[in-house]
Order: C-alpha cells, then sequence, then structure tokens
C-alpha cells in the first residue's frame, strides 16, 4: 500500500488522456436514468477445438490470446452499439509494477481503459496489432487512477468513461482448485459476485474457453445477446486470414443470419455493385411490393410498391 501510495501518476495520466481524447463516456449499451439491479449470469463455452483456432490466429498474427478475446468483445459491444468507436474497462491483476507482489496478501486489482476504432478497411490482423500495442503500451501506467484520468476527458458528469469490463486469466477459480487435486478434483467451485460495471465479461482460456457474461437485467437488457455474439464471433475466426476486413467477420449464429437475409427481401448484392441506391429499392419493391418499407409513429406503415409509387410520383 505504501508502495502505490507513492507512485507518480502524471506520465500516466497524460497517456490515457493521449489515447481518450475526444471520448465523450459510456459505450451507448446502457439505458440513461435507470437505478441499477440485481445482476444475471450467462455461462457460455468454447470446445477444445474451437479454442484452438483462436490460438491459431493469435499466433499468425503475433499477439496474446487475451488480445483475440478484448478485440472480439470490443467489435462485438461496437457493432451492438452501432459505432465504429468504443472503449471498455480492462481489469488486471495490478502487481506487475510492485517488486515482491507477486505472492503478496490483498487486492492490487486495477482497471484500465482500451479504446477500439473500427473502420471500413480495417483488416483483422491490424485490429489485432494495434490491440497489442494498446496493451503493451498502458503497462507502465496500469495504476494510474480512473479519478485522475477522468479530469483529463471530455466525459460529462454522471456518465461513466465505459459501460463495460474485460477479466481475463488462464483458469476459472473451479480450475485453479481442481488442479491442487485431492478432495478437490470432485468438488464443483464457483465464484459469486456482483461489479459495479453494468455489463462484465470474465474470460478463462486453457484447454476450452470459459466465458461469463454478467450483466443487469434492467440497465443493459442485451447482456445475454452479448454473450452469443461473443462466441458467434470467436467461432467465425476459425479459418480467417489476417489480410480479411475485420467488418466481413460476423457475430451471427446461423438462425439469426437466416432470419435477417428474410427480412432483407434476398441475398446481399456484392460491395462492388455500382447500381445506384434507387434502382436496388425498385428491385427490392418488384420482389416483395406488399411488405412494409416504411413504419412512422401515429401513421399506417407504407408498402415498397406504394413508397416506390410516391417517389416515381415526386421525382416528376
Amino acid at each position: 500500500c505504501t508502495t502505490l501510495g507513492e507512485m507518480a501518476h502524471a506520465e500516466g495520466t497524460q497517456h490515457f488522456a493521449t489515447a481518450l481524447k475526444g471520448w465523450e463516456g459510456g459505450e451507448g449499451l446502457v439505458r440513461d436514468g435507470v437505478e441499477p439491479g440485481r445482476k444475471r449470469f450467462v455461462d457460455r463455452r468454447l470446445t477444445a477445438e474451437e479454442t484452438a483456432a483462436i490460438a491459431r490466429i493469435a499466433q499468425r498474427t503475433g499477439v496474446a490470446v487475451s488480445t483475440v478475446v478484448m478485440l472480439a468483445w470490443g467489435v462485438v459491444t461496437a457493432r451492438l452499439a452501432g459505432r465504429d468507436d468504443t472503449v471498455f474497462g480492462n481489469t488486471l491483476n495490478g502487481r506487475n509494477l510492485i517488486p515482491g507482489a507477486a505472492d503478496a496478501p490483498g487486492c492490487f486489482i486495477v482497471t484500465v481503459p482500451i479504446r477500439l476504432h473500427l473502420s471500413r478497411d480495417l483488416t483483422l490482423g491490424t485490429a489485432l496489432k494495434r490491440m497489442r500495442a494498446n496493451q503493451i503500451a498502458l503497462r507502465p501506467f496500469e495504476q494510474t487512477p480512473l479519478a485522475s484520468i477522468r479530469q483529463q476527458l471530455d466525459v460529462p458528469p454522471g456518465r461513466a468513461i465505459y459501460d463495460t469490463l474485460v477479466m481475463f486469466d488462464r483458469a476459472s477459480l473451479h480450475s485453479q482448485m481442481q488442479m491442487r487435486g485431492g478432495a478437490w478434483r470432485s468438488r464443483k467451485v464457483r465464484l459469486l459476485e456482483e461489479g459495479d460495471a453494468a455489463i462484465t465479461l470474465a474470460a478463462f482460456v486453457s484447454d476450452e474457453t470459459e466465458l461469463t457474461v454478467e450483466y443487469d437485467p434492467d440497465q443493459a437488457p442485451q447482456g445475454a445477446a452479448l454473450a452469443d455474439h461473443l462466441v458467434q464471433f470467436l467461432r467465425h475466426l476459425d479459418g480467417a486470414e489476417a489480410h480479411q476486413p475485420l467488418g466481413a467477420i460476423s457475430m451471427l449464429g446461423a438462425e439469426e443470419d437466416a432470419r435477417l437475409r428474410a427480412l432483407s427481401g434476398g441475398p446481399v448484392p456484392p460491395q462492388d455493385d455500382t447500381r445506384c441506391c434507387a434502382t436496388l429499392f425498385e428491385e427490392v419493391a418488384a420482389r416483395q411490393p406488399d411488405h412494409s418499407a416504411l413504419e412512422q409513429p401515429g401513421e399506417e406503415p407504407l408498402s415498397y410498391a406504394a413508397l416506390d409509387q410516391l417517389a416515381n410520383q415526386r421525382a416528376h
């Protein structure tokens, strides 16, 4: 505690001020003005084969497995919020900067913000390398107090710097206790706790991957969907190449993908399609003229045929 109290944080504060410049807080995933309630937990698991695929993409791109998991979380949360810029908290053990603290009792845990910028031309390999560079760059400053970081940001009072947290470890408490052998081999150990964040991901990667999403259903009702999308994104990394566009990696399961394709009226045209949006709309209207195309509060919905006719009248 004395060592922690004597640490200087000017450089760390400046590091995060630069990394988070322009960030205004939140991730767009938590309802404003909703009081926190009791948490729910969603558990998901990836098989040994699926976990090995994650390790392979990490090895091919020269990053850690934790980097892959954190990139996946950043992508999924950003997509669900409809953003191309997101910040989430990364919880660390906090012992790296303190000599002799590896076996010291007490809680040294710290949480630092990590930012992810997404763009149309961003590839998987580049995104992973940037995330890894962020992880390494903040190591000397991981003990920087969040209060000091916040003072340097444009985050309005009452708004959190981030809505979600990520915790990564090589083994869950249950696995660690089983490693002790003896009677622990036949016991089931589960850690029951509730954190302050509206959404927290705990990821444990060893031979298999265990994922637990803790979320407040009042503040963040999409918590369970986040867990499912995360699993699907990680699964779709199997066979992905470093040069592949990050946006081409899906986070949807087969049923959800089929349902969305059905709602869209058919296959999505390739990205190199040079036809204008008016032509594409007319093709959809011809395929499904009676489907609802536009709905507005207090008004009757317009079908594709009706909207197409109205657009033609306005054009002439």
